[in-house]
């Protein structure tokens, strides 16, 4: 006596035409595999456009960094200088004028990442606003009337430190957000 495998068995192959399923298993994976490629497809197209917004969003803040670290330069070759306290200060001052305007570029960009959807948080402009205001005091501590030679050199480095640890901080976020997009 037949079991009632043997019997459904016996019944599927020849009543049913394995040619059709293996048509319709093949267009249900085909259907499969065509949806999974769309979706990655898209999410790697959206990423692509992401990544470009914040690169194009990241280039003001580098131009920015840029103009600092030519300042910072001039400031190291003031140190090497031999000029009186009076030379020192009118060219502290006028490095304080460069420093303001590359700063306040730099404060304008990262409020761009602040309004952006492409830069995550919403912290970009408060991150640097310590580093300014203590970049900006050394500035003032270096013009101190009745100040020797020798002291506005050690503010001078003191100025110098605020400007690398003001890149830095910025550097380091911009570097963490393009390590989010490069995931």
């Amino acid at each position: 006596m037949p079991t009632w495998f043997e019997i459904g068995w016996a019944w599927a192959r020849d009543n049913i035409a394995w040619a059709g399923v293996a048509t319709w298993v093949g267009i249900v994976a085909n259907l499969v595999w065509n949806f999974i490629n769309h979706r990655r497809t898209n999410k790697a197209r959206s990423d692509a456009i992401r990544l470009d917004e914040f690169k194009r969003l990241r280039t003001p803040a580098e131009a920015a960094l840029s103009s600092l670290r030519v300042v910072r330069s001039k400031l190291r070759a003031l140190e090497a200088s031999n000029q009186t306290a009076v030379q020192l200060r009118k060219a502290i001052s006028e490095l304080n004028q460069q420093t303001a305007a590359a700063c306040s570029e730099l404060e304008l960009a990262l409020g761009d990442m602040d309004q952006s959807q492409f830069a995550e948080g919403l912290d970009w402009s408060q991150a640097i606003s310590e580093p300014l205001d203590a970049l900006f005091s050394e500035f003032d501590k270096a013009y101190a009337p009745r100040k020797k030679e020798s002291q506005i050199l050690q503010s001078v480095s003191e100025i110098v430190r605020r400007i690398d640890e003001l890149g830095a901080a910025v550097r380091s976020k911009l570097d963490n957000e393009l390590a989010r997009y490069s995931k």
